[in-house]
């Protein structure tokens, strides 16, 4: 008896070819990945050195690029021209949202961009989650990401291409304010700024 499924679908020479085509591939073994396991610490160093280059003479097209990916992904992408549109930014979500608790990482970026005394002027309670907290305060910071209606954090990188932002944990409980609080903004440097919301 015959295979009735033997008919079905696209060939394999077929469907392989076409994802090769949209890869820009060519038929046979794949070019060697490992040339960059040959490299010296030096060369190494110079290319890190002119990728910094590149991604600062191209930051404006970046930024722009990584809004459009991330609006795409379902992200809200503002770009306040200072720290007063950030709060003003921050203000305007809170109100939407009734929100007098809000919780951020304590990450490099808001020692450039300070916010912290203008949340506390806006008439919100701010806890910052330092790397450092003893295990005593973990409970009491715990409650209090719990208790948050936002979560602000640094995103310790972005892809542009893919309009993702990537926040690496750090020690203590700072991982926590990305994921519980309702409402997450992320600050992207070039003040761009992310939010999305995660209704619960």
């Amino acid at each position: 008896m015959d295979n009735p499924m033997k008919n079905l679908g696209t060939p394999k020479d077929i469907f392989l070819e076409s994802i090769r085509d949209c890869l820009g591939k060519t038929e046979g073994h794949p070019l060697d990945q490992r040339t960059n396991l040959m490299q010296s610490t030096d060369e190494l160093k110079q290319l890190c050195s002119d990728l910094r280059i590149n991604l600062n003479q191209h930051l404006d097209s970046l930024a722009d690029d990584l809004s459009v990916s991330a609006v795409a992904r379902g992200w809200n992408v503002h770009k306040p021209a200072n720290v007063e549109g950030i709060l003003e930014h921050i203000s305007e979500i809170a109100k939407k949202w009734g929100v007098t608790d809000i919780s951020r990482s304590d990450q490099e970026v808001f020692s450039e961009y300070v916010i912290d005394s203008g949340i506390s002027d806006l008439g919100c309670n701010i806890t910052t989650i330092a790397q450092n907290d003893s295990p005593e305060d973990r409970t009491r910071l715990r409650e209090a990401i719990i208790s948050s209606g936002i979560g602000i954090t640094g995103a310790d990188y972005a892809v542009a291409e893919t309009g993702s932002i990537v926040i690496l944990p750090r020690k203590g409980l700072s991982r926590l304010v990305s994921v519980v609080p309702a409402v997450h903004i992320a600050q992207a440097g070039w003040y761009l700024w992310f939010q999305r919301y995660i209704l619960h």
